[in-house]
């Protein structure tokens, strides 16, 4: 029995046997088609300021946003970004999911394998890609990518094989309809500061995005299926810098009309 092989780039690769149907292969995007993916998604129009109660528009409906205190946010994990230890999320995946070295190995549906390999150079190539585990609503493995001065996150489809890069890990809501993501980097600006909305189809559909400005979100929760909790690091236009706050967003009618 033959194999079917495809090299995408240096890093990424897709494996199938070839009595398999054609499968979508993986697709990479370079670092200038990363920032045009990051600028040119959605014109930018001046985002809530958080001082009472803002609005901004995301897709087809006003966004409200107001402060709420961390103990209604709940608890927070905010180091996930910066752990780079992958063994908490390969130990229950390992069935799935193996690191060979600089080599993360993905089992696809019907018997394929993804692989993805680090750059280990000492250059602006460099790459380094970090499990950050399986999602079982959106039926994909989720990395972290970390390069040179910015990062992504890139989205696997277990059942295929293909791939979604988005600013951020995917956060779904209850009702499984929607996913959003989010990235922080109001400060350096290296990437893009803001939230994503998709529409969990296959592929992830990508609804909206919004850029923030004077503030970034670092975590992101699901209060409900119209109301999204935020810890945020915001602006401080008083002493400088930035401090941390906690938001509600409260979303009105209207993303369905996105589709």
């Amino acid at each position: 029995m033959t194999k079917q092989v495809w090299k995408q780039n240096d890093f990424l690769y897709l494996y199938f046997p070839d009595q398999l149907p054609t499968m979508k292969r993986i697709i990479s995007i370079s670092l200038s088609l990363l920032v045009l993916f990051a600028s040119c998604k959605e014109p930018v129009t001046t985002d809530s300021k958080v001082s009472g109660s803002d609005t901004f528009h995301l897709c087809n409906t006003v966004v409200h946003v107001d402060t709420i205190s961390e103990a209604e946010f709940g608890a927070t994990s905010l180091s996930d970004f910066n752990d780079t230890n992958e063994v908490k999320y390969l130990l229950p995946d390992g069935a799935l999911v193996r690191r060979h070295a600089d080599t993360l190995a993905f089992s696809i549906d019907g018997g394929g394998k993804a692989f993805i390999i680090n750059d280990t150079t000492d250059s602006e190539n460099a790459s380094n890609y970090l499990y950050k585990g399986y999602d079982n609503v959106l039926n994909k493995y989720v990395v972290q990518g970390l390069f040179y001065e910015w990062w992504y996150h890139l989205l696997i489809d277990k059942a295929r094989g293909d791939t979604t890069i988005v600013c951020g890990a995917p956060v779904t809501s209850p009702d499984g309809k929607y996913f959003i993501c989010g990235n922080c980097d109001i400060d350096a600006c290296f990437t893009f500061n803001g939230l994503e909305l998709y529409e969990n189809t296959s592929p992830p559909k990508l609804l909206c995005t919004k850029e923030l400005h004077y503030w970034g979100p670092s975590q992101i929760k699901w209060h409900d299926n119209k109301t999204i909790y935020v810890h945020a690091n915001k602006e401080d236009t008083t002493g400088g810098g930035f401090r941390m706050v906690f938001l509600r967003l409260r979303l009105g009618e209207g993303i369905e009309k996105a589709n």
